[in-house]
């Protein structure tokens, strides 16, 4: 047997020659082998992405363990710097859960298939404490770092999938952190922008910072 490239070289060397019969039963012969390499790349494809929700599934159970009980702990007699390690080994855990659902949504994206959830949930909460998470880093780079959300949010509750609009929104932020340089500046504003319609809630989000920004035909793209 020889290579796809040695066939490819034939293949080149017949049409100099003009030998049509050939070039067709050669043609033949690489678009079967062509067609036989996509199928087995969409299998492997398929048993990485099948690897990848079975994986997932077992590491969430262990860690959803982990942050139930240290909301348990959290309420038991701790002192100050036994309270300060429980925090930060609950929000350890559910970052890792975070990096989890991640991984399971692109194998399912990978697949065709994403479930949005509709579940009730405080806009404050939520997104208050995705922002928290990284004024730290911003801190150390003295970059200038403001919120601002609605203030209509809290007195209400938002039905949505608030775990995909929180990966968006890491996502953004985390970015702007990363290419935002030193005593920079970064402005996330959540705005209610919802005209008359009572059952529906508009809501936009905007991450703002005086990082490298993003090129046109990259904008495309996104």
């Amino acid at each position: 047997s020889y290579s796809y490239e040695d066939k490819l070289e034939e293949f080149q060397n017949m049409i100099k020659d003009k030998n049509k019969a050939e070039i067709y039963a050669l043609m033949s012969d690489m678009i079967n082998e062509l067609e036989e390499s996509k199928n087995a790349a969409d299998e492997a494809n398929k048993t990485k992405s099948l690897f990848l929700a079975n994986m997932s599934h077992e590491i969430r159970t262990p860690l959803n363990g982990i942050v139930g009980f240290t909301k348990f702990l959290k309420s038991t007699n701790l002192d100050n710097e036994q309270e300060e390690f429980v925090h930060i080994i609950r929000k350890s855990s559910e970052d890792l859960l975070s990096i989890i659902n991640d991984i399971l949504d692109i194998s399912k994206i990978e697949n065709g298939y994403v479930e949005l959830e509709e579940v009730f949930f405080n806009p404050m909460e939520e997104f208050e404490n995705v922002v928290e998470t990284y004024t730290t880093n911003a801190a150390k780079k003295d970059i200038d770092f403001t919120l601002w959300i609605d203030p209509s949010f809290s007195s209400l509750l938002l039905k949505s999938d608030p775990v995909k609009i929180k990966q968006v929104l890491i996502n953004l932020i985390s970015n702007a952190v990363k290419f935002t340089d030193d005593k920079g500046t970064i402005d996330v504003v959540i705005e209610n922008v919802s005209i008359q319609n009572k059952d529906e809630i508009n809501v936009r989000f905007i991450v703002k910072d005086t990082g490298i920004g993003i090129s046109e035909d990259q904008k495309d793209k996104v």
